[in-house]
């Protein structure tokens, strides 16, 4: 995988953001928007190219009458037709707006307590929130709730709010029970049938939504802030991890080599990334097709052993995750229109996607963040279910004295399948770059297991994290080649790094 350095900027004063939130940032799918929230407000940035900092367009209506109210994290994802941008409030209140036009309210609705997480599953329409209530809400809109362009107010605006035309959220709730403790984090499986949540009870749990059963609880010994679906079909053979023997830790603008955690090498970077390589990346799209047909081949007989006795009944159907939940824009061109001159050097960690790999398993993993560790859970296997673990994922020494890094949290957690890597964020500031891989030994053909690639940023950032989020440029370069990934800090500053597969045929740098 090859790391550039794109930008360093800034894109708020630091006295307009609070601390200790959750992930306050969020970017569409569909529009180059990247969306931002501070203090009550979602502000949405737009994407003139993304070697560039987003600029601010709008700032998004506010539907209650609180003055103090504060947000605590962000969601965007598709409700119906239409992309939405979802917040949750400490005050309780869950909003959703239209991610176009005007940015009207599509709907509000007041919770019971400070909520925290939330999730969206596009093709079934359902919101999950979690909240300090211990409870787990399940939303379902009846139908499309109707709204006005007028709905909305910019920064450049001067004129009152009005509360009074805001909509109430009109559908089905549903709430999971069962946490004994604040929730913060909550994920939708792709297929929608399945939740999993990550308390500060020191729980990850994963929910059946067809029946509102807890099919899975595992205990750890500390609090427990992120969790994410990760699917093994994507996960790197082992064959295509490289590593140079004689390569030592090298400090780099944007990313820092550490052989011990199987880098190859990085080269200086520039500021512009090279997106006219003679040789064309690795394709996706013949692998959504393959993994669709096998899939489809296998019988649910061969889910039926996967559990253990109490929930071996409880067959798991993930026929739809080939996509693993993010949505391919089809009208999106798949031509190269990034231009820019070449970059004179990228750092290259040694880390190829698979173009040829089945699905060994079909269930899917856990990934979950605690307060210095990443774990990977198998829920399929109760007896034993941690897969693989890394200790302290975001430090940069093995040894970090703990008055460094008092009372940290690994909140943030982006999966990128299409790079095979998850993104791991703290609130020390520091990110890591996780390669997800399976075993190529015969003797463990479905062991799965974490790596390690990178740290980002160069130096550590001695500031607290305030988002971590992966855009994808499908309007600007081919959506198999390359994501942003923009890391959002509290002071305002923003950090865009490209991360894009190593080409089969380039030679290791």
């Amino acid at each position: 995988m090859i790391v550039t350095h794109l930008y360093t900027d800034h894109i708020f004063e630091a006295t307009a953001s609070i601390p200790w939130k959750l992930n306050m940032t969020a970017a569409s799918s569909r529009l180059p928007w990247f969306v931002l929230a501070l203090r009550k407000h979602v502000h949405v940035y737009s994407i003139d190219h993304y070697t560039r900092r987003p600029e601010f367009s709008a700032r998004l209506q506010y539907p209650g009458t609180s003055l103090v109210d504060e947000i605590n994290s962000i969601a965007v994802g598709t409700l119906g037709a239409e992309e939405a941008v979802i917040a949750v409030y400490h005050s309780g209140l869950t909003v959703a707006w239209r991610l176009s036009g005007a940015f009207p309210i599509i709907w509000s609705r007041q919770g019971e307590s400070s909520t925290w997480g939330c999730a969206i599953h596009s093709l079934s329409d359902t919101v999950a929130t979690s909240a300090n209530s211990r409870k787990i809400d399940i939303l379902r809109p009846l139908a499309k709730h109707s709204y006005s362009d007028s709905d909305h107010t910019s920064l450049t605006e001067d004129r009152e709010e009005d509360v009074t035309s805001v909509p109430d959220f009109q559908g089905s709730v549903v709430q999971l029970v069962g946490h004994r403790n604040n929730i913060p984090s909550v994920a939708l499986s792709a297929c929608g049938q399945y939740l999993a949540s990550a308390s500060i009870d020191r729980t990850i749990r994963m929910w059946s939504l067809l029946d509102q059963s807890n099919i899975f609880t595992w205990q750890h010994h500390q609090w427990c802030w992120a969790v994410r679906f990760v699917y093994p079909f994507y996960f790197v053979p082992d064959s295509f991890m490289q590593a140079d023997s004689n390569c030592e830790s090298i400090k780099v603008d944007g990313a820092i080599s550490d052989s011990s955690s199987g880098l190859d090498r990085i080269a200086s970077q520039g500021s512009t990334p090279d997106t006219q390589g003679d040789a064309e990346p690795t394709d996706l799209t013949d692998i959504a097709v393959e993994l669709a047909v096998a899939i489809e081949a296998l019988s649910e007989a061969e889910f039926e052993d996967d559990f253990a006795s109490d929930v071996a009944q409880e067959a798991i159907d993930h026929s739809a995750d080939m996509e693993n939940g993010h949505e391919r824009d089809p009208t999106s061109s798949s031509s190269n229109k990034s231009g820019g001159d070449a970059d004179s050097g990228v750092g290259d960690v040694g880390y190829k996607a698979s173009t040829s790999a089945l699905p060994s398993m079909a269930s899917p993993l856990l990934l979950c963040g605690t307060e210095r560790d990443i774990l990977l859970l198998d829920p399929a296997n109760s007896a034993a279910p941690v897969v693989s673990s890394i200790v302290r994922a975001t430090s940069r020494s093995a040894f970090p004295v703990y008055a460094e890094m008092p009372f940290d949290r690994l909140t943030f957690l982006e999966w990128v399948p299409e790079l095979a890597i998850v993104v791991a964020g703290s609130f020390s500031g520091n990110v890591a770059l996780v390669g997800l891989r399976q075993s190529s030994d015969a003797q463990q053909p479905s062991k799965n297991a974490m790596q390690v690639l990178a740290h980002l940023p160069a130096e550590a950032a001695n500031r607290q994290l305030y988002g971590v989020v992966v855009y994808r440029h499908t309007l600007d370069i081919e959506q198999s080649k390359a994501v942003t990934l923009l890391l959002t800090f509290i002071d305002g500053t923003i950090m865009a790094y490209e991360l894009r597969n190593s080409l089969d045929n380039e030679s290791v740098l």
